[in-house]
């Protein structure tokens, strides 16, 4: 997969159903990924694997009240200077 992007943005509308989950394959080869911003996905409760995000910088969480468990954070860069 050719990648050109840079950061992922996904924002929901407040009161509506919004994302439930991404799948796996989502982030398993993005190489140029630096920014993870989920917000306002109340019924979210999965997170897809981070192996793919080599050079992740920021990771954010708003508004994601369902999720009881992050992914593996082994293939991301350490410290990982923005998670929030």
């Amino acid at each position: 997969m050719a990648d050109c992007s840079d950061d992922v943005r996904l924002t929901g509308r407040y009161g509506g159903t919004n994302l439930l989950d991404l799948p796996d394959e989502m982030l398993s080869d993005l190489l140029q990924l630096s920014l993870i911003y989920l917000g306002v996905h109340v019924n979210f409760k999965t997170i897809a694997s981070l192996t793919g995000v080599p050079n992740l910088q920021s990771f954010t969480l708003a508004w994601t009240n369902q999720i009881r468990e992050l992914p593996n954070f082994d293939n991301v860069p350490k410290p990982l200077p923005r998670l929030e």
